[in-house]
């Protein structure tokens, strides 16, 4: 067992994740997160195997703070059924500006990671993507299935949905629009001015327009 003192891993988080938002993760390198710590290569790789066991840990971190955060549901408004709340929740959970620089992070994650840049093999990839799909199901999430299932109970959203593949869909939805949004900002040529920001909001608004009861189901 190679023995580890928790703060210095944790030093070297805090140095990776300001190196992985500043520079991003194509031009961060452990060579980089190891000057920047002030610890040797050797000792960083003791902590951390490659960059994508350092990436993964900060992956976990991100969904721990998305988890644990509930402050969305200040400001519901009264007497909201389930497609508002959930609206709401897209709104000021997955968009909230508090979490910008873990948008940012993720936005950077999922641009380098959608290739083959897993070492290792198949092996070390499928462990990448089981520690992955721990983390994204367990934050995708325990409060949309919750109000999924308040929405069709009480009749403002359809009845005839598969939850498991609305969620993830509406997530992944939410997430890739507002990630490119993050990544490429104004230089979206298909945009005006101010539009960029606005996209991800009107995304959710259209979403749960689609969610609606045909007409004759209650609302």
């Amino acid at each position: 067992m190679i023995y580890q003192i928790p703060e210095t891993r944790q030093m070297i988080l805090d140095t990776a994740w300001k190196l992985f938002l500043e520079k991003g993760f194509f031009d961060t390198q452990m060579k980089d997160v190891a000057d920047a710590a002030q610890i040797s290569r050797t000792s960083l790789y003791r902590y951390f195997q490659d960059k994508a066991d350092l990436a993964a840990t900060l992956v976990e971190q991100v969904f721990e703070a998305f988890s644990a955060d509930t402050s969305w549901r200040e400001g519901v408004p009264s007497g909201a059924n389930g497609r508002i709340t959930l609206g709401w929740y897209l709104k000021n959970h997955w968009l909230s500006p508090r979490f910008h620089d873990q948008f940012v992070f993720l936005a950077e994650f999922d641009a380098y990671y959608s290739g083959s840049r897993i070492h290792g093999g198949r092996e070390a990839a499928a462990n990448f993507r089981e520690t992955l799909t721990k983390h994204l199901v367990s934050a995708a999430d325990a409060s949309m299935g919750t109000l999924l299932e308040q929405g069709i109970a009480d009749g403002s959203l359809r009845a005839d949905l598969d939850l498991h593949l609305v969620g993830v869909t509406l997530l992944n939805a939410v997430r890739s629009l507002q990630q490119r949004v993050l990544l490429r900002g104004e230089v979206l040529i298909e945009t005006l001015p101010g539009e960029p920001e606005k996209m991800p909001f009107m995304l959710v608004d259209l979403l749960m327009d689609g969610l609606k009861p045909s007409q004759g189901e209650p609302r």
